[in-house]
């Protein structure tokens, strides 16, 4: 991407050497052919490929096209790798002792890649043609989806045909609590 400016191109630098790395890091040690069914993998592979399609300085066809495409192609390397971040963090949630150095690892250098294609999209004015990219504009309120919560209070009366019911009356019954069961004998 032909970026103007020291700053500019040092953020390229910096942006193609995080895709390097990342590229490295997926085909050390054969991890390509044992977590290439893994979905965080998958996805952080094909974001670090947009990406590195963005800031390839060899690439003609991205040199000769209008900026709108190059907008469009930073916008989505962007979404990808807000996708891939959220993979990985799943992965880490899912807990297995195998992904979870190559997540941590890959959370690392996708954030520092996305941070470098958010600042290449603000430096091209990426976000003056966007009215609607805003920060945490991909971030998802997980309370959001659920709907009002129902005020804070006392737990609802359990139904006599509930399980909660039966056990009361259990309790009830002389000789029903197991604590005094277990005194009797």
């Amino acid at each position: 991407m032909n970026i103007p400016g020291k700053h500019e191109r040092t953020v390229a630098e910096v942006a193609r050497r995080e895709c390097a790395l990342l590229t490295k890091l997926a085909t050390a040690n054969r991890r390509s052919s044992v977590y290439r069914h893994h979905l965080f993998f998958r996805r952080s592979r094909h974001a670090v490929q947009l990406a590195r399609k963005c800031y390839n300085a060899a690439n003609p066809k991205l040199q000769r096209c209008d900026e709108r495409r190059q907008s469009a192609a930073l916008l989505s390397a962007h979404r990808a790798l807000t996708k891939a971040v959220e993979h990985c963090t799943a992965e880490l949630a899912a807990n297995r002792i195998d992904t979870i150095a190559l997540c941590v690892a890959f959370i690392a250098i996708l954030s520092r890649l996305g941070c470098c294609v958010g600042k290449t999209i603000l430096l091209e004015g990426g976000a003056a043609r966007l009215p609607g990219l805003r920060p945490g504009a991909h971030a998802r309120d997980p309370g959001a989806a659920r709907g009002p919560r129902p005020p804070p209070g006392p737990p609802p009366a359990t139904q006599q045909g509930s399980l909660g019911g039966v056990l009361r009356a259990l309790r009830r019954r002389p000789g029903g609590d197991p604590a005094e069961r277990g005194a009797a004998l």
